[in-house]
């Protein structure tokens, strides 16, 4: 591996870490809404594919666990970080498509979402208010503050300079 994938795969991570601490406002039971964390954590994927991406993006959700550890069940464990921090290194999916980080940055927020989403169902369906379907419960909850965070995000990459700066060299 060349030494500019690494150093910059890193300070994606690092940066991605140090804005998830960041918090805009967090919910009770896990999930936050952040300074344009998930952007960061995404974009070694977006620079050097989705292999690289994965691997960092895995790299990111386990630093996340240890940080702020919120664990019921290994499988909780594996949806919440190893998955969801993973899928954010398919961000360079749509890399040859103009407007790729921005596409490739909602694909992957909606990842994010989808094992958000499962996991909330199968392991926190005891927080479902009384009368509330569990899916419900856990599409809202989850999809509360992942779609803030990428609204934000997407607005910012709207910004031509913004998504330039993100543009490999």
């Amino acid at each position: 591996m060349n030494s500019k994938l690494i150093s910059r795969t890193a300070i994606a991570i690092s940066l991605g870490i140090i804005f998830s601490m960041v918090k805009i406002f967090q919910l009770p039971f896990g999930g936050s809404v952040t300074f344009f964390s998930l952007l960061f954590i995404s974009l070694p994927g977006y620079w050097f594919g989705i292999r690289i991406g994965v691997i960092a993006g895995v790299i990111a959700g386990v630093i996340n666990f240890l940080i702020e550890p919120f664990y019921l069940h290994p499988i909780q464990f594996f949806l919440d970080y190893m998955l969801g921090f993973g899928s954010l290194g398919f961000s360079g999916i749509f890399h040859s498509q103009k407007k790729s980080l921005m596409k490739g940055f909602f694909f992957v927020a909606f990842l994010k979402f989808v094992c958000s989403f499962i996991s909330g169902v199968i392991f926190f369906k005891s927080y479902a208010p009384e009368n509330c379907s569990v899916f419900t419960y856990s599409f809202i909850y989850n999809f509360s503050y992942i779609a803030l965070e990428t609204f934000m995000t997407i607005i910012l990459l709207c910004i031509p300079k913004v998504e330039k700066i993100f543009e490999m060299k």
